[in-house]
């Protein structure tokens, strides 16, 4: 939205947003005009509860106390909503002049699929039943759908019968200017004393994302005397668990890390000779890993761990900028990274063709037109529609 703000003169953005911070304890002020957007804060509990169904009550107070405010409220030509809180379209249905007005609805998570295929709901539970209803008619009455990956497009068209024209495939992005080309030989390296060939993972360690067989081939490599570190950066659910079953293999080949400081981060990704994607065997059509566009910007192969009908994985088979393997297969994860090992003009060609793609498909600046061209679509009636997005 900045970047529209900013490049789009004429757009008018108002944001509505919770005024609690997402990884603290932070309070935000209800209002701020942020040099031209309009940003409202609602007074709501913090989001990132520990049990999923608090996850859901607080997304669902979010979404009831933001059409309270919005009912108000008659000025936008068209609404953009998002899935977080995966209760979000309520706000356009609750508010009687919002049904009026076209909104597009961008999916970065799809629910209550994600919860089904996490084991947490299953299919046959009543409130999933309830939820993908609700899913469908919100799906249906967007005047376009906005999904970050070709495998969702292709997922909704097949469980929520959707027509193809409704959907718009956009995918995430990054910055070439926050994410330069940068050698490997870093400030991090040298920080924390790692030298030789570096396998990268940095991000979450979250409920999607397959580490266990990382691990096992971690293993794998140990056993056969390969000269390869693995480095995992960040935090998350997993990571405490990892972490244990690192110490029960005696990996002397896996290290880990805390979150970097942003300023730090691009000085990270250039660390790693090779990054890892991971997600678990069935999250394929309900997810696409944002990190992997910040690996393309950093010029290095990405070795993907998921299965080939993924978003990522078709990325890297049209443009040759990684390695693919099957989820929960250390061997084929062993035999891939021995492979780039030994290969450095690999590792260098697959970089210079992940940089090459991510700048012809994959910029702030590519990506930004393409929302601003469906936003247009959205909103016919004006050449620089009035937005309200949450």
């Amino acid at each position: 939205m900045r970047y529209l703000a900013d490049n789009y003169p004429n757009l008018e953005i108002d944001v509505f947003a919770s005024n609690k911070g997402y990884r603290n304890s932070a309070k935000h002020a209800v209002f701020k005009n942020w040099d031209g957007i309009q940003v409202h804060r609602i007074d709501t509990p913090r989001s990132n509860q520990s049990s999923t169904l608090m996850r859901f009550l607080m997304g669902t107070w979010f979404s009831l106390r933001t059409a309270l405010e919005l009912a108000g409220r008659n000025t936008y030509d068209f609404v953009f909503l998002g899935t977080n809180p995966p209760s979000a379209p309520l706000i356009a249905k609750l508010t009687p002049w919002m049904r009026r007005v076209p909104y597009a609805y961008l999916i970065h998570d799809l629910y209550p699929d994600v919860l089904m295929r996490l084991g947490i709901l299953p299919q046959r539970h009543p409130f999933f039943r309830i939820a993908k209803h609700f899913q469908r008619q919100w799906l249906k009455d967007a005047k376009k759908v906005i999904v970050i990956g070709r495998c969702m497009r292709d997922h909704i068209i097949d469980n929520y019968d959707l027509l193809p024209e409704q959907i718009a495939v956009i995918t995430n992005w990054s910055d070439p200017k926050a994410i330069p080309l940068l050698p490997k030989c870093t400030r991090f390296r040298e920080k924390h004393s790692l030298s030789g060939f570096l396998v990268l993972y940095a991000g979450n360690f979250g409920k999607y994302q397959n580490f266990e067989s990382i691990l096992d081939a971690a293993e794998l490599l140990q056993e056969r005397e390969e000269e390869i570190t693995f480095v995992f950066v960040g935090e998350g659910a997993k990571k405490d668990y990892l972490i244990r079953t690192t110490a029960k293999k005696r990996l002397n080949n896996v290290q880990f890390f805390p979150f970097v400081p942003t300023i730090d981060y691009p000085d990270l990704l250039a660390s790693a000779d090779v990054s890892l994607v991971t997600l678990e065997s069935n999250m394929e059509g309900v997810g696409v890993p944002s990190k992997f566009y910040n690996i393309l910007a950093s010029g290095r192969p990405t070795l993907a761990i998921l299965n080939p009908s993924s978003e990522v994985a078709r990325v890297l088979n049209e443009y040759d900028c990684g390695i693919r393997v099957d989820p929960e297969s250390p061997n084929q994860i062993a035999d891939a990274l021995n492979k780039l090992l030994y290969s450095p003009s690999t590792v260098l060609r697959m970089g210079h063709n992940a940089r090459q793609a991510f700048l012809k498909n994959y910029t702030l600046e590519i990506i930004a037109e393409q929302y601003i061209r469906t936003f247009r679509e959205v909103a016919r009636k004006v050449k620089e529609p009035v937005i309200c997005t949450m």
